[in-house]
């Protein structure tokens, strides 16, 4: 709970995604060439608007993702609390991860789809698709963009849980707890 909510707390902060190089979103690998041809074209700044958006939106989503993680491990049984206790040091975000991802999916998707309408995104997305469709010769592509921010945005809570896991099992200083204390202060 405590490296879910660290997590979800940095990366729902404003620049939480974007100034984060280990999470920032950037083109999607299918729409690398587009952000290439609009660059020489001299429309960076379109490729440049879509990549803030969509950090904005992924910002924006995880102000709503931590309740549903914290819904997922108050479904941890015992058994589960204990093997995670005695695993490898992300193993509460690898349990999360197989017992809860797909749901946290069918969840947030819609957050970030609405994200993506609140700040523009796939207004932008549009124009920077329609000034690329207008150079000759190009093949058209145009990924799903919300499904892509959604993936882009669980790899990152994943990836932050982990670390403040990985904190949290290795540093006195984050037990925050006296009952994280007890758990892993004889680590």
């Amino acid at each position: 709970t405590i490296g879910v909510n660290k997590a979800t707390q940095k990366l729902s902060a404003v620049d939480g995604f974007y100034k984060d190089p280990l999470v920032k979103i950037s083109m999607p690998p299918e729409a690398e060439l587009v952000s290439t041809n609009l660059n020489k074209i001299g429309l960076a700044y379109l490729v440049d608007s879509v990549v803030v958006s969509m950090n904005r939106a992924a910002e924006n989503a995880c102000v709503q993702v931590a309740p549903v993680f914290l819904g997922a491990i108050k479904q941890i049984s015992f058994q589960e609390a204990v093997g995670i206790l005695k695993g490898s040091e992300n193993a509460a975000t690898e349990y999360l991860k197989t017992k809860a991802s797909d749901s946290i999916k069918i969840i947030i998707e819609p957050i970030i789809e609405n994200s993506l309408k609140q700040t523009k995104t796939v207004e932008l997305w549009n124009t920077v698709f329609k000034a690329y469709n207008k150079i000759p010769f190009v093949q058209k592509v145009n990924p799903n963009l919300s499904q892509y921010v959604t993936e882009k945005t669980l790899q990152a809570v994943f990836s932050k849980i982990a670390l403040e896991e990985k904190t949290i099992r290795t540093n006195s200083a984050a037990q925050t707890s006296s009952i994280l204390k007890s758990v892993f202060g004889g680590k």
